[in-house]
């Protein structure tokens, strides 16, 4: 009998992740922040990897290929050796050229030469050291161990995730993020079971690179806080923002010919102060929306010329900057897009999974299959929690029926941390993990936002919806499938009085999970019972966690969540906790 075959797959930069396939599927993933509380934990993901081999039940000689998922490590993990070593050197030179005003031009053509080699040289050196690191733990023998490029790893997430490989239709892939193996973006054609790379763009032209630098110069956190920035934008009409638009449009554009996404100036001079000269005469929302308006139509002239060239209009779109789901609407609603698929939470922590894709096609020839549902990480079994429970002085019970009861609280008006089953891999909490209350109070942004969250006045929340009914609430003409908040739509008035504490409070538009029963049944039990009483379809859905960390990863994090919050309801596996006083 010819046994199962294990592929790991590996992000050890930003958000570090651990991803294991079984036969071409991806059964276990998770980030190293579930168990550090380090919020975008980087580095080798220890105990990720050890939950993934655990789930398993199979050991490091088990494993056929271990796959990093990026060639050399992007620069956002302080004290490794990378190539912000390289840039911080020049930083003296960058910064005299733009003081005495200098021909960028020149520079860049000398950096783009010169790059490329650093790169070839420093690569053996920062693998070993990375293999080193992954041994200290872990008994991999160097022949299993492989590195794949970063943004191939991005276009292997989206494309075998989708369940779109084996339609024998031509696929459109784009990746686009900040940086990644010297690229920031590649346009991909899938066809005939073959895979091509049709264009790439150069990191010292990203526009991921711009909307990180925007994000730093508004006074928030870079690689975080991007969404906060996109938020923060719908408040502005285009026109109020049009001058500041006008100043910075030429500034990043689509070049037709090639694919490729050009920037006036080496996108790593944003990072040294560049961008003050145009904004430093705005207000702070105006700069958030100009930003926004040049990233929406950036990525959708780029995607509507390379369906023109390519007469291919199947999408599929992977990499950071694609976590815009105001600019993935916009994609949505290109004439030619006929289907869309967005790949969840897709920064670098889909890389681990991208990268098990890769050595599972790489090792057997045959396509990877999408997995059953993005429930891929850790449950913890009534043995664990009655343990946490012990000797709490809370009222703990059992329910009979523990979704019928969630449902009766949120039609109450009241909140519920559900901490339930496995838990959803990325940063979107799809209800396992996740804050519950009826959508249609408005009042609940406030109590939320007092109680934990904490999350910026012009920020929205988000709603679960019921499949069957889905239609009564956003406007999708294609019939996009969105499981998974990763895309925004407009609402219907049904959706704007149902939904209304679930959605952007200026523009309407609502970044809806769409679920199912066959997706998750408790999950969906609870909207079920939750519209028999109400009439309602949809309620509010946010992350459990304090505001600044992840996700909560253990029946312990959720206990220290509830108890230094204001939450009063705690559905911790099967058993209820609520504060009395």
């Amino acid at each position: 009998m010819k046994k199962n075959s294990y592929i790991l797959g590996i992000n050890d930069g930003h958000l570090a992740t651990a991803a294991l396939a079984k036969d071409g599927e991806v059964i276990a993933c998770v980030s190293e922040e579930r168990f550090t509380g380090i919020k975008n934990q980087p580095g080798i993901p220890d105990q990720s990897i050890k939950y993934c081999l655990d789930y398993a039940n199979i050991s490091a000689d088990d494993v056929d290929l271990v796959v990093f998922g990026g060639i050399m490590l992007p620069p956002t993990e302080k004290n490794q050796i990378d190539k912000s070593l390289f840039y911080d050197s020049l930083k003296p030179v960058l910064t005299a050229m733009r003081l005495s005003s200098v021909s960028l031009p020149i520079f860049r053509s000398i950096e783009e030469a010169v790059y490329p080699v650093f790169f070839d040289v420093l690569s053996p050196g920062i693998q070993n050291k990375r293999i080193q690191k992954l041994q200290q733990q872990y008994d991999f023998e160097n022949e299993k161990i492989t590195f794949v490029d970063h943004h191939l790893c991005h276009a292997y997430s989206a494309l075998f995730t989708s369940g779109f490989a084996d339609l024998n239709k031509p696929l459109l892939i784009f990746t686009c993020d900040g940086e990644g193996d010297k690229l920031s973006a590649t346009v991909n054609v899938f066809k005939d079971g073959k895979f091509k790379t049709i264009s790439r763009t150069s990191m010292t032209n990203s526009l991921g690179n711009l909307y990180r630098s925007v994000t730093k110069y508004l006074g928030m956190k870079p690689l975080e806080h991007e969404y906060k920035v996109m938020g923060l934008a719908a408040y502005v009409e285009d026109r109020k923002a049009d001058d500041l638009y006008r100043k910075m449009k030429d500034l990043i554009v689509v070049d037709n010919k090639t694919l490729q996404i050009k920037s006036a100036v080496n996108s790593q001079l944003f990072k040294l102060g560049y961008l003050d000269r145009f904004f430093k005469e705005y207000r702070f929302d105006y700069i958030a929306s100009a930003t926004q308006r040049i990233t929406e139509e950036v990525l959708s002239n780029w995607i509507s010329t390379a369906i023109r060239k390519t007469k291919i209009e199947n999408i599929l779109l992977s990499g950071g900057v694609f976590m815009n789901v105001k600019a993935n609407q916009r994609i949505a609603e290109i004439d030619n897009v006929k289907t869309l698929f967005i790949m969840p939470s897709c920064g670098d922590e889909s890389n681990a999974i991208g990268a098990a894709y890769w050595g599972h096609r790489s090792l057997t020839g045959q396509n990877p299959r999408p997995p059953k549902s993005l429930y891929l990480g850790p449950d913890f079994g009534d043995t664990e929690i009655k343990r946490e429970i012990k000797g709490k002085k809370y009222k703990i019970t059992v329910p009979k029926d523990m979704e019928k009861k969630i449902a009766q609280i949120l039609a109450l008006g009241g909140i519920v941390a559900r901490f339930s089953g496995r838990s959803e891999w990325g940063a979107r909490a799809l209800g396992n993990r996740s804050i519950l209350t009826d959508a249609s109070r408005l009042d609940a942004i406030s109590v939320i936002n007092k109680m934990i969250k904490s999350r910026d006045f012009w920020m929205p929340f988000a709603p679960a919806i019921m499949e069957p009914y889905s239609k009564k609430y956003i406007i999708n003409p294609k019939d996009i499938k969105a499981p998974y908040m990763i895309i925004t739509f407009d609402t219907t008035e049904k959706g704007r009085q149902d939904l209304a504490a679930g959605m952007h409070q200026y523009d309407k538009t609502v970044r809806p999970q769409i679920i199912n029963k066959e997706t998750n049944y408790k999950y969906y039990k609870i909207l079920e019972e939750f519209s028999k009483i109400t009439g309602r379809h949809g309620i509010l859905n946010t992350s459990f966690n304090l505001h600044g960390s992840p996700i909560v990863g253990t029946p312990a994090d959720a206990l220290n969540t509830f108890e230094n919050s204001g939450l009063k309801y705690l559905a911790l596996g099967k058993y209820l906790i609520q504060k009395t006083k």
